[in-house]
């Protein structure tokens, strides 16, 4: 059975058996043998709600470059160029509201937004370097944070945006994280030991994070709320924290590494490094290295949640890579240009 690409809020009986390519004749004996009583009304036709396992539409990955450049795709495999984010700013991270489907791109001097991932509209936020930007699905708050000293920002609807103040002066804010549970914003310093925790996106409160290391990427497992950030400058250093709060150094395998994910339904943490391989934990803890078809750099990696599908994203090329298992990666998908491919999100 194919079901609608957009299923309305109910179907008829009639409508079901069609989807079973069921004859006529037989849909009217079926109708009043097996469903005698619908909104109780003998052998009629009537209306049934329609359950889905699936979702209403497709499920859009969206990368972003450097210069603006946008590419979506429904499967992670094959992608179709976009439009362009609004000229200016070098476009740094791009996120997803998983529960209103608006995307939120941020740059070192705008935000832009988008409901399809192709359209996308210039929205007002201070200039201030902005590198990482994440949204709380079950609230809608998006927060950014950047490369000046103090400098964070938060949106209840990825279009207004308001100036927040981090705890402490420290340089290049390079990623920021929900536990989409709890709620519990993470943002963390690259030039510094130091992390900030926010259960609204408006105040934070400093954290300390193992040692002093370019902090580079930060996710979270909001299934087991673990956090787990990683570092580009100490090539073997991970951190762990279970509150955002407290953190202990661990040690993945040793790599450059760049971005880091979570799929919270398998609770698997998957790191890319920048000239290739991932590695793979399940607790933030215990690390396991697997290598990629070709070396890279890359610069980002996604997970759908409901797929299951990872998607690294590279840089100066029309590469990428996929996985179903964060184990075996396949260079099976190509972006429609070569670009500075800097960012991914995906919907779920």
């Amino acid at each position: 059975m194919v079901l609608p690409t957009a299923p309305p809020a109910s179907l008829s009986v009639s409508q079901i058996l069609t989807e079973f390519s069921i004859a006529p004749a037989t849909q009217k004996r079926l109708s009043n043998d097996l469903f005698p009583l619908v909104n109780g009304t003998a052998g009629a036709t009537c209306s049934l709600a329609a359950s889905f396992s699936g979702t209403s539409a497709p499920r859009l990955y969206v990368a972003t470059s450097e210069a603006g450049q946008t590419a979506s795709s429904t499967n992670g495999l094959t992608w179709t160029a976009g439009g362009t984010l609004p000229s200016g700013p070098t476009w740094k991270a791009v996120t997803v509201n998983n529960t209103t489907g608006l995307f939120v791109a941020v740059g070192d001097s705008g935000a832009a937004s988008s409901t399809n991932g192709n359209t996308w509209t210039a929205r007002t936020i201070a200039s201030s370097g902005w590198s990482s930007v994440t949204c709380n699905p079950n609230t809608g708050v998006f927060v950014a944070v950047g490369a000046g000293y103090e400098s964070a920002a938060s949106s209840t609807d990825g279009i207004t945006w308001i100036v927040r103040t981090l705890p402490t002066a420290a340089f290049a804010w390079s990623s920021v994280t929900v536990n989409s549970t709890t709620g519990v914003f993470f943002a963390v310093a690259q030039a510094s030991s130091r992390g900030a925790t926010s259960t609204d996106g408006i105040t934070w409160t400093l954290s300390t994070m193992p040692t002093h290391a370019q902090w580079f990427s930060v996710a979270c497992n909001s299934t087991t709320g673990i956090f787990v950030a990683i570092a580009t400058n100490n090539t073997d250093i991970a951190a762990r924290s279970t509150d955002g709060i407290t953190w202990s150094q661990t040690q993945p395998p040793s790599a450059t590494w760049r971005s880091v994910t979570c799929n919270p339904t398998t609770t698997r943490f998957v790191a890319i490094a920048f000239f290739g391989g991932a590695a793979v934990s399940t607790d933030g803890w215990s690390w396991f290295p697997y290598a990629f078809p070709t070396t890279g750099p890359w610069s980002a990696v996604t997970v759908n949640q409901t797929t299951g599908l990872f998607v690294v994203v590279g840089t100066g090329d029309t590469r990428a890579v996929t996985s179903t298992d964060s184990v075996t990666w396949l260079r099976n998908s190509n972006l429609p240009s070569s670009a500075f491919w800097n960012s991914v999100t995906s919907q779920y």
